[in-house]
């Protein structure tokens, strides 16, 4: 099982936790997605359990994020649509 937080290609089988230091060791989750235990697949598809998901409106998500929630909500007067790995500024004449 892949360790939350990482994905793990086809032929990967391990708990090693130093993601992204050897060609067969679980790859860390990339920014915008959030990764949990048993990723198999960065290319999120909200109907399987074992690809990544893109962090939920509201939050943002940096690489190595393990839950929905992401790594913190959106700063006040600031935008987090969908998959995002970092908040972004409100569009001019709009209010958040």
């Amino acid at each position: 099982l892949c360790p939350a937080g990482s994905y793990c290609p086809p032929g990967v089988i391990t708990l090693n936790t130093l993601a992204s230091l050897s060609d067969n060791g679980p790859r860390i989750c990339p920014p915008g997605l959030y990764c949990m235990a048993g990723t198999s697949s960065v290319i999120p598809d909200p109907t399987s359990m074992t690809t990544a998901k893109q962090c939920t409106q509201g939050t943002f998500c940096v690489a190595n994020t393990t839950t929905a929630g992401g790594t913190d909500n959106c700063p006040p007067r600031w935008y987090c649509p969908a998959g995002v790995s970092s908040p972004q500024p409100t569009p001019p004449g709009h209010y958040v």
